[in-house]
């Protein structure tokens, strides 16, 4: 860009015609634009404004193992292959475009080297070069720099810009045919292809960056290329299950971005949802799993989410708890529950089991034998305990009328716990304290032998 504007300098000082001036304006417009811009979206160069070296080293080598699925393989950094970024762009963006853009680079390309210097006096042609650098450059930075891309081209996208403007380029060239049958012959094929662009998006609707192009066989889509990587789709698929599950909590695992998709729906349906729970009834993923799905959303007739019903591996491992904690004596009982410390746990149990038991929340002040065994921030709140909340739902589910709560305790010796049960706004529907004096000394010699 600093060498374009150069020569817009040079070429204008040539002319003598006062056009410097409007050539210095506009330079200056631009680069304040661009400085303006460049701070106002890159955080990291709020604090250190002159820090653009370390910026550009950490972007260039970024610090994520992020793996990614390109030609059927899981690929990661540093062994991202040189053609990632190229064949992502290939194949993900309407055919008219990288084609049109070809041609651009071709009427480009057709100046004698005999007639550059008069070429370069072009402010158009300086422009098409301009555009073609920003394509290229890029690009050769990124396999020259073995860069760590991931997720598809999405931090290549600003490429599109200069691509777009090379394909205008290379529609001139199309306009400057000069038999009119011929022009309307090659200009027929880019309106279809433009059109045909524009009803698959239509089609894709609401998951337009799922797009991929002929080029790609969309029979093997999912096995070969990285789709939905933002989890998009778990919206639908929050609300699709919110549908089959019309009433009551609904317990549900799935990866992070089951929370951020929560702050778009409405706030009753999301306090009904329990993400990511002990024992869940279903889970979203974008896993193929086709053979447990109880829904999906296809896109290409390929599934890029599916609810996964996981109500019976849920009671299986809702039973093998229970019959553990079961099988030793409880260390405490209260309001109906018996409670047992066992494998570094610790779990309440109760027989008879209803709705009623679900209310509420449990709470524990864990206090170990040692107070600097305590985390940091424990100890910086200036408490003796570690404190413990946790929903019913987090942790525990009813089965068979059977209903069992599972807590990890820490891994630190433990001298006592105590715990309770109450409804927020109430009063505790009951505590107790439970002596647990060298509990996690005993468990790790118990472990050792």
């Amino acid at each position: 860009v600093l060498g374009m504007l150069a020569l817009d300098a040079f070429y204008a000082m040539r002319r003598g015609d006062g056009g410097i001036k409007r050539v210095f304006a506009n330079a200056s417009a631009f680069l304040m634009a661009f400085a303006a811009t460049l701070y106002a979206f890159w955080p990291l160069l709020w604090s250190d404004p002159l820090n653009l070296t370390e910026a550009f080293g950490t972007l260039s080598q970024h610090p994520t193992h992020a793996a990614t699925l390109f030609r059927g393989e899981r690929v990661r950094w540093p062994n991202i292959p040189w053609d990632y970024v190229p064949t992502w762009i290939l194949i993900t963006t309407p055919p008219a475009a990288p084609l049109l853009a070809a041609l651009g680079i071709g009427r480009l390309a057709r100046v004698r080297p005999a007639r550059w210097r008069d070429a370069l006096a072009n402010s158009t042609f300086r422009f098409g070069l301009l555009a073609l650098a920003c394509l290229t450059l890029p690009v050769a930075a990124v396999v020259a720099l073995n860069s760590n891309i991931y997720n598809g081209w999405r931090q290549m996208y600003f490429l599109y810009a200069p691509m777009c403007v090379l394909a205008a380029f290379g529609l001139r060239a199309l306009a400057d045919i000069p038999r009119p049958s011929v022009r309307a012959g090659s200009f027929a094929p880019v309106a279809l292809g433009i059109g045909v662009a524009a009803v698959q998006m239509v089609q894709l609707h609401p998951y337009q960056n799922d797009y991929f192009n002929s080029l790609v066989d969309k029979s093997g889509l999912a096995d070969r290329w990285q789709m939905d990587y933002w989890d998009t789709s778990y919206r639908e698929a929050i609300e699709a299950l919110l549908a089959m599950q019309p009433t009551g909590r609904v317990a549900v695992l799935g990866g992070s971005d089951l929370y951020y998709n929560l702050k778009i729906i409405p706030e009753d349906d999301r306090r009904r949802l329990n993400i990511n729970p002990k024992f869940p009834s279903f889970r979203v993923s974008n896993l193929n799993r086709r053979n447990t799905a109880v829904w999906s959303r296809e896109v290409y007739g390929v599934p890029i989410v599916y609810i996964l019903d996981a109500r019976a591996e849920s009671a299986a491992a809702h039973r093998a708890a229970y019959a553990a904690a079961r099988a030793s004596e409880p260390v405490a009982s209260a309001g109906g529950f018996d409670m047992y410390a066992d494998g570094g746990k610790l779990a309440y149990a109760k027989e008879d089991c209803a709705d009623e038991d679900a209310r509420g929340w449990f709470a524990l002040s864990i206090f170990p034998v040692d107070k600097s065994d305590l985390p940091k921030r424990t100890r910086d709140a200036g408490l003796e305990y570690e404190p413990i909340h946790f929903d019913f739902f987090d942790r525990g589910a009813i089965f068979d009328g059977k209903c069992i709560v599972v807590q990890n305790l820490p891994d630190f010796p433990i001298s006592h716990i105590e715990t309770w049960r109450y409804i927020p706004g109430e009063s505790p529907l009951w505590s107790v304290l439970i002596p647990l004096d060298g509990y996690h000394e005993r468990y790790r010699r118990a472990l050792a032998s």
